[in-house]
């Protein structure tokens, strides 16, 4: 009927006005179609005929609880706002105008017509876009409609009831409706469904506005666990209940529950958490819903009572009560006692005490009454000492186990071996007054467990001997071996072919102690000896004996009356022998087949027998000489030495004087006639030293001039043993403060030794400062060559060194140029060096 209504004022309100209905699709985007106003204007022209923009207009008509804005004209918001009833809107021709309908609270949009055109859309509480094309002057109709009710139904699921502020069914629009759900007793509470959007489901109490249909409300509520009874003991004094706490209740019926006192304690009353009074009578009813805790108040009695002890039994003893005394105690007084026997007495138990518990020979009570408690003791039977040992090394005791009648003396001995320390006894009685004595002696009277500790000494180490032993043959290892008292060492035997290994013994051939070949052999002893037993295998197959001659050398090899093979039975007693040719030498026998048997040796003629299959070698090496090359002055050798080469070569050896220095002739091992000659030949069938000996130049003229002086420092090297140096030996001269490099290069068969002489100390780094004049010895050792003649060292000085003053020398030291005749000294020194170069040429 309000939706009649409502459609009816509309059409009272668009009197006059042609109009034709047509559905929209989507309600809430409403757009006007374009058609003729009823001759309010054909909207055909945009433009006057001056020019102008048309302007059309839109009248708007505003019907019921809801509101209307403007959104944007041509998409234009700048005159966006509300549009009240009697509004008219103008725009240029043909623009489009963006409407929204948005109905109030209780509140919906009907319908909306233009210039007759009716839009039919049914109602809508959401807002509506209208879409208006403004080609002439229109006007506009919106409708809105009152809502006077709405309707709610609520219900619940599980054990509980709804209540409400207003009644099921018809509802004023806008009304506020409070909802509270309640548990029966045993159920709980659990959600809401079908509230409102925005409203709290988990809360019991609820409201909201009716705004909507609300037909779906159902409060749930899930059932509850039994309740529990938690009973919690306040005051000084002890109690419990019956049944015990906690106690499962039922949810809609009452339990009596008992509050029982402990020994010396009285029950007062029931209480709640802040004490305040429940109940004084022992047995209460509670009756509960949910989990609840009540408290049971006790406090101690005033009652005393005495409490008093003794011993029985055929053994004695003594009772320690620590800080009691036979007297009365306050009721609940813990009291503590321990039974102590006699020597040769046990303690066997205690008389019974309610609620008395007994921990060893100790008895703890509450003295809830007058108490008499005993301890008895019995007389003891033979007592035992065992002996322990504990450690490492080699040791005994003289027992393990001893037994003897109560308060009876025993002595025992610990004896350490060899290799071994003792430490000490453990366990023993305080009447032992020194633990570390091997032998203790002392009375017994109880059952005792005493330890003899031992150890390793680290201080000693031991030599185990490893012999063979039989009329086989084979071979061992280590054969010896020195190691600390206490390790384990490796040893094996290895029978040659031709025998059986037959066990290790302690004697020769005496009763093995292990048969395996390889064995762990404990160091536990003083120099011990061990014996690998071979005997001879009478299957043994024959063997056979090789020998070749092998190596860069020359030589032969042969078995004495066989040649160079032979095959014999085992245990054949052989001779190899080894003729070295000329320049070369014997190395050694090598066995290449791993016969280990066979001791390799260098000896030219072995004699062993044979124990296997054997392919020897005779390694011949040929001869080598070394020829020791030195210089005497200012000159090289072309080769420089030393030089090492085979037996029987010859060598072409040149010496070559440096510029201003003359060759004088050759010394050592050189063949007669040859002394004098640049170019010589030195046949190598030995070791052979040779040096060359050259002329000092004559010392320039020494310049003079007036002024300033520029000194040099002299440097002079020579060499003891056989090896080179740079700079070469002799005296060379340096500015002042120049760094020097010095190389050396031992010859073969010797090491550098080190530089020594007045300033060898100043070497740093194979460097020299010149800031004086220095003297050094580049001293070389000889390792493997024999030692040969030192080098002689002449002095020789060696104008090489540029200085400040341009190119040339100035040799001598002391020797200097005056500053202000710079300009004749470089003219000598230029003169000089053409000079020099011209003799190089």
């Amino acid at each position: 009927m309000r939706k009649l209504f409502s459609i009816l004022l509309c059409l009272i309100l668009l009197t006059g006005i042609v109009t034709t209905g047509f559905a929209i699709e989507d309600p809430t985007a409403l757009t006007v179609p374009a058609e003729k106003d009823g001759g309010l204007d054909d909207g055909t022209d945009d433009i006057t005929t001056d020019g102008k923009c048309v302007i059309k207009k839109l009248t708007v008509s505003i019907k019921g609880c809801g509101e209307l804005y403007l959104d944007s004209i041509n998409g234009d918001s700048q005159e966006a706002g509300e549009v009240h009833n009697g509004d008219i809107i103008e725009a240029p021709n043909h623009a489009q105008i963006i409407l929204t309908a948005t109905p109030g609270d209780c509140c919906e949009f009907i319908e909306a017509e233009v210039n007759g055109n009716k839009l039919t859309v049914g109602s809508s509480m959401d807002p509506v876009t209208l879409t208006v094309d403004l080609d002439g002057n229109k006007k506009l109709a919106v409708c809105f409609s009152e809502i006077l009710h709405y309707n709610l139904a609520y219900g619940v699921d599980g054990g509980g009831w709804i209540e409400s502020n207003v009644s099921a069914g018809s509802v004023t629009c806008g009304s506020l409706v409070d909802l509270t759900a309640y548990a029966d007793p045993c159920w709980g509470f659990d959600y809401w469904s079908g509230l409102p959007e925005g409203v709290a489901t988990d809360a019991s109490s609820v409201d909201f506005y009716m705004d909507d249909d609300y037909t779906d409300i159902v409060a749930y509520f899930v059932e509850l666990d039994l309740p529990m009874l938690t009973v919690e003991v306040v005051g000084n004094g002890e109690g419990y209940t019956n049944p015990p706490s906690p106690i499962e209740m039922p949810c809609d019926d009452s339990m009596s529950i008992e509050a029982i006192a402990s020994p010396c304690s009285i029950f007062i009353q029931w209480e709640e958490e802040d004490g305040t009074p429940i109940s004084s009578e022992a047995i209460h009813d509670f009756a509960i819903t949910v989990d609840t805790t009540v408290y049971a108040h006790f406090e101690l009695s005033d009652e005393t009572y005495p409490v008093s002890w003794s011993t029985a039994g055929e053994g004695t003893g003594t009772i320690d009560s620590g800080e009691f005394e036979q007297i009365s105690y306050p009721c609940g007084t813990l009291i503590e006692l321990t039974a102590e026997p006699d020597m040769c007495s046990e303690y066997s138990h205690w008389s019974k005490v309610e609620g008395g518990t007994v921990s060893g020979s100790t008895i703890t009570f509450p003295l809830m009454a007058t108490t008499a408690v005993t301890a008895y003791f019995d007389l003891k039977d033979d007592v035992t000492l065992t002996v322990e040992t504990a450690g490492e090394g080699n040791y005994e005791v003289s027992t393990t186990s001893v037994t003897v009648a109560c308060g009876e003396p025993v002595s025992v001995t610990a004896t350490p071996g060899d290799c071994t320390l003792f430490n000490g006894w453990t366990g023993v009685p305080d009447e032992v007054l020194d633990p570390t004595a091997e032998t203790i002696t002392f009375d017994l009277y109880n059952d005792m467990t005493i330890t003899a500790s031992f150890d390793w000494d680290p201080q000693m180490s031991t030599t185990l001997t490893v012999l063979t032993a039989g009329d086989g043959y084979g071979t061992v290892s280590p054969a010896s071996a020195t190691a600390p008292c206490g390790e384990t060492i490796w040893v094996s035997a290895t029978p040659s072919s031709c025998s059986l290994f037959e066990g290790w013994s302690y004697e020769p051939g005496g009763e093995p102690f292990n048969s395996n070949r390889m064995i762990p052999y404990m160091m536990d002893e003083m120099d011990q000896t061990i014996y690998a037993n071979f005997s001879l295998n009478p299957q043994a197959d024959p063997v056979t004996l090789t020998v070749r001659a092998v190596g860069e050398g020359d030589g032969d090899a042969t078995i004495i009356g066989w040649g160079t093979s032979a095959t014999v039975t085992c245990g054949t007693v052989v001779t190899v022998t080894a003729t070295p040719g000329a320049c070369s030498e014997f190395y050694g026998w090598v066995a290449t087949n791993g016969a280990s048997w066979f001791m390799e040796t260098a000896d030219l003629s072995v004699t062993f027998e044979m124990q296997g299959d054997l392919d020897l070698e005779a390694v011949f090496m040929p001869l080598y000489y070394e020829l020791t090359i030195a210089t005497n002055g200012n000159g090289i050798t072309d080769p420089e030495g030393p030089l090492t080469v085979t037996c029987g070569t010859t060598i072409m050896v040149e010496a070559i004087a440096d510029s201003g220095y003359s060759f004088i002739d050759w010394t050592g091992d050189v063949d007669e006639g040859q002394e004098t000659q640049t170019l010589i030949e030195v046949q190598m069938d030995q070791d052979r030293s040779i040096t060359a000996n050259f002329t000092e130049p004559s010392p320039p003229p020494i310049q003079t001039g007036g002024g300033g002086l520029i000194v040099r420092h002299t440097l002079t090297i020579s060499v003891e043993g056989n090896g080179t140096v740079d700079p070469f030996v002799g005296s060379q001269n340096y500015n002042p403060g120049t760094l020097v490099d010095l190389t050396v290069t031992p010859a073969l068969g010797w090491t550098f030794a080190g530089w020594f002489g007045a300033d060898g100390a100043e070497v740093v780094n194979e460097q020299i400062e010149m800031d004086d004049d220095k003297i050094l010895i580049a001293r070389f050792e000889t390792t493997i060559l024999p030692e040969a003649p030192p080098l002689e060292a002449p002095e020789i000085e060696i104008p090489l060194i540029e200085t400040p003053l341009g190119d040339g020398d100035l040799p001598y030291t002391g020797q200097a140029f005056p500053i202000e005749s710079l300009g004749i000294g470089l003219i000598f020194m230029m003169v000089g060096t053409l000079t020099r170069k011209n003799d190089d040429q």
